[in-house]
Formats: structure tokens, C-alpha cells, sequence
């Protein structure tokens, strides 16, 4: 991906399904923008996250808001989108310790985990009747997030069922691109992964309707 820079056109990547699953190279990418959700795979506190701004896009990007202590001199760096008002000082420390966390395991052997059992949980559902596999099995397209769907059963319906007789934590997407949609962590087992794929063949069995 390049930043479109030639084109005059902005990139923004919503990162949410890589931020602390994947190792993420952004100058590579050239992007101007990359957001992501530190709740997710970092395991990190609610309502928080990560905003980085390319260098040279800084000057053209403005804060919505901006509190005590912010001034000219924050213009010309990172600190300009920094609001040192009413923060949430605990929350952004406990953003800093799922980094070190994070960091303390390895980016790679989270990434490595983290495609090792979503390959396992792709290889058994597609061998299940009636189950679709909506991700790519490619790991150069796809990660930890396997979305599939169950003939005869709604995304939703599944997903309650999963989660009300079995504790398997889904959701259920509608629309262009429903489906169920399981994101197997590194906290999972590989008997976790059997576990999910022995209720779903179970409900592919039932063909419950909703």
C-alpha cells in the first residue's frame, strides 16, 4: 500500500483487527493515519487506543478539542493532538502495561498463536456440512478473525446459541457480509479451538431458523 500521495488522496487504516495481533510496519505501508483499539488483541482497557498521525501530515490535521496546557509549541509534533484536560490517566496507564505485556511475550509469538489456532478453527469448520467459511484461509489475506456461516441459521441466532449454552463469546454480523465471527486470542487453547468447533457442527446439525 502507498499513501496515495501522488494522487493527493489521504489513508487512513482502521487497525482495530492488527493493533496487537499483528506486527504492523506503518512507515512501510506508507499510510497518513492508523487507528487502533487497545480492548481487542492488546487485552488492554476499554474506551482507549492508539492515533498515529505521518509526520509530514501533522500541519493539515487539527484536534476536535483541546484543554489546559495545550499552546502554539504543540503545533509541530505529536503533541499537538495530545488534551491535557479531564483525562483518563489510569486507563493511559494501563494502556502502557498491556504494551509491556504485550512486548514481554514477543510480537511475534503473539502473532504466530494467534494464526496458528485461527488455522486450526478454519480447517475443522470447513470439514463441518452446512458450514461456509466467509475468511480466506490465505494467511498473506487473513489473521485471527475466522467469520463463517451455518446453513439454515441466522448469524445472530448462532451466536446466542453459542454463547448461552456453551460460553463461546461470537458475534453475529448481518448484512453484506454476515456471518459468525470468532477471534481466537492467545489466552485460548487448542481444546478451546475442538470445543468451538463441537458446538457449531452440533447447531449445523439442528438447522436451528431464527
Amino acid at each position: 500500500m502507498s499513501s496515495g500521495k501522488g494522487a493527493g488522496i489521504l489513508t487512513l487504516i482502521d487497525g482495530a483487527q492488527s493493533f496487537g495481533s499483528l506486527r504492523v510496519d506503518l512507515h512501510a505501508i506508507g499510510c497518513d493515519f492508523y487507528t487502533g483499539s487497545a480492548h481487542k488483541w492488546l487485552m488492554g482497557p476499554k474506551e482507549a487506543g492508539v492515533f498515529y498521525v505521518r509526520r509530514e501530515r501533522i500541519a493539515q490535521l487539527w484536534p476536535l478539542i483541546v484543554g489546559s496546557g495545550w499552546s502554539e509549541e504543540r503545533q509541530q509534533d505529536a503533541r499537538k493532538f495530545e488534551s491535557l484536560g479531564q483525562r483518563d490517566d489510569p486507563t493511559l496507564a494501563a494502556v502502557g502495561r498491556a504494551v509491556q505485556f504485550h512486548q514481554s511475550i514477543g510480537v511475534d509469538r503473539v502473532e504466530g498463536r494467534i494464526r496458528e489456532l485461527a488455522a486450526a478453527l478454519k480447517t475443522e469448520l470447513e470439514s463441518i456440512p452446512g458450514v461456509r467459511l466467509k475468511t480466506p484461509r490465505e494467511p498473506e489475506v487473513s489473521a485471527g478473525v475466522v467469520i463463517f456461516s451455518i446453513a439454515g441459521v441466522t448469524p445472530s441466532t448462532a451466536a446466542k446459541y453459542l454463547y448461552s449454552k456453551y460460553r463461546i463469546g461470537g458475534a453475529g454480523l448481518e448484512g453484506k457480509f454476515s456471518g459468525v465471527r470468532l477471534c481466537p486470542n492467545i489466552y485460548n487453547t487448542m481444546e478451546e479451538i475442538d470445543r468451538a468447533v463441537a458446538a457449531v457442527k452440533e447447531l449445523a446439525s439442528k438447522g436451528i431458523v431464527g
